[in-house]
């Protein structure tokens, strides 16, 4: 994609800067994660402000060390401003497969980060996207993260709102 492209009357996506929803419809919703969430290949969509370096140290905050994960999210929930989706490969331990995966991180207004590996908690976020648009989530949204488990103990993480 290159440039600015309407695809449906709901939706715009800008190449690797942003998606907008004009309505919080689940057509539009579902679109988003066909397009943005469902290509793993495609750039990592975020909802940062600020100049580049802004949207950098946000970056490294999300890919970085400091990044927490599910065992570290507290009982009570968070209160998430911002997020940011990604593709990373994953090696499976017991086979050594490598797989494509889509990574989610959800930034809290007190500026933590938390890390899931997870292509359910990706289109959570996109729903969450279609009710509360693409910029900065000002109030914060709070919610908590759950992990489920399917098929052969595989786990899965999704949002719950509190």
């Amino acid at each position: 994609m290159s440039g600015e492209q309407n695809v449906n009357t709901d939706v715009t996506v800008r190449e690797g800067k942003e998606v907008s929803i004009g309505s919080p419809s689940e057509t539009a919703m579902q679109i988003a994660t066909k397009e943005v969430f469902g290509t793993l290949g495609g750039p990592a969509i975020h909802n940062f402000e600020g100049n580049a370096v802004d949207t950098w140290k946000m970056q490294a905050l999300c890919t970085g060390p400091d990044c927490l994960g599910f065992e570290d999210v507290p009982a009570d929930g968070i209160a998430v401003v911002n997020f940011y989706v990604h593709k990373v490969e994953y090696e499976r331990q017991d086979d050594g497969e490598v797989l494509e995966i889509v990574r989610c991180v959800l930034v809290t207004d007190d500026g933590q980060a938390y890390g899931f590996m997870s292509n359910t908690l990706a289109r959570d976020i996109a729903r969450m996207v279609s009710v509360f648009g693409f910029k900065k989530w000002t109030p914060a949204v709070r919610v908590k993260v759950v992990v489920n488990r399917g098929r052969g103990g595989h786990k899965f993480y999704s949002i719950a709102p509190l």
